[in-house]
């Protein structure tokens, strides 16, 4: 519930900060661009900007906004209704920075065996991108990869701790 209440609360704000831009230029020509401003100071457009100008700094502010883990239920890859706005937004993002790609890592709960939950972690991964990809970002511009229950956020024994591990993590690269 609380990713459905930040997901909401962001598309708001990104819908909130649209404006309409006055752009001139060589031959004095006026156009109109449609902009956006995400809370990371990256300024979006339908014309798009330069991926390269993204700094690292700006970067990681969008890895810690926009491409928040998604999380899933006990021994289940199936994506959450609740994530699908969040995976939206992310693809979106994606869509108007074509030369960025995508690694999305699946991981698992502490539970199971290592082969059985590198397994589920893998398809927790190809789920998402499935998603993403059926939302028009290019397969080839994302990867995958399990780490099954090799890198836990959360070490302790219950189902809060084993509820945060169950996740897809996102990594930007330029």
């Amino acid at each position: 519930m609380k990713y459905l209440v930040l997901v909401m609360s962001l598309l708001v704000f990104v819908a909130g900060c649209a404006s309409d831009a006055t752009v001139k230029d060589d031959s004095q020509k006026q156009k109109t661009v449609k902009s956006q401003r995400t809370d990371d100071g990256i300024s979006l457009n339908k014309e798009g900007i330069s991926d390269k100008s993204l700094t690292d700094e700006q970067l990681k502010n969008v890895m810690n906004t926009i491409f928040t883990d998604v999380h899933f239920p006990y021994n289940k890859y199936d994506i959450l209704e609740e994530d699908k706005a969040s995976l939206r937004l992310k693809s979106d993002w994606l869509l108007k920075h074509p030369s960025v790609t995508l690694i999305i890592e699946g991981h698992c709960d502490d539970r199971g065996s290592s082969e059985y939950n590198l397994a589920l972690g893998d398809q927790r991964a190809m789920s998402v991108k499935n998603f993403i990809v059926s939302l028009g970002v290019p397969a080839e511009r994302i990867d995958t990869m399990s780490l099954g229950k090799e890198k836990p956020i959360c070490t302790e024994e219950n189902e809060s701790c084993w509820g945060m591990n169950r996740r897809a993590h996102f990594i930007l690269n330029r």
